[in-house]
């Protein structure tokens, strides 16, 4: 459970992947008052590695509210502070017009699917295993 109380697990499914070099947070459902806990709990766990790269995957998050907004905001100050590119998997629409209303969409990088990242010309493999393995088994679903 998150400090600070009950949240709406129903509502909000989280699934953290990867290992300490990469991390993808895969969420479904909606992230509002009752569920943003469990969005900030997963994004601390996953910077606390101090990966190189972290992903968070909106396609298919429903609804984003301002909380929800904050955690990534906070997530992307936490990820510059120790070198870790924060990339945005493009969510629904909702999602995505509450980052172009609130003006934070151009602070993000945004990706459109895993090929996306492949061909960044970042690296992507880690001891010749795929480094987006687990993002790309959550897309085979």
């Amino acid at each position: 459970m998150v400090a600070g109380g009950a949240g709406r697990q129903d509502l909000l499914t989280v699934r953290l992947l990867g290992d300490s070099r990469s991390r993808v947070i895969w969420l479904e459902g909606e992230v509002d008052m009752s569920t943003v806990g469990f969005l900030a709990e997963a994004l601390d766990v996953a910077i606390a590695d101090h990966p190189e790269v972290l992903l968070v995957d909106l396609r298919n998050l429903s609804f984003l509210d301002s909380r929800g907004l904050k955690s990534l905001l906070d997530a992307r100050e936490a990820c510059h502070t120790i070198d870790c590119r924060l990339l945005l998997m493009r969510g629904s629409r909702p999602v995505e017009r509450l980052m172009q209303i609130a003006a934070v969409d151009g602070l993000f990088e945004f990706v459109n699917g895993l090929s996306e990242i492949a061909s960044s010309g970042e690296p992507h493999t880690n001891g010749g295993n795929d480094f987006f393995q687990g993002a790309r088994e959550l897309a085979k679903r």
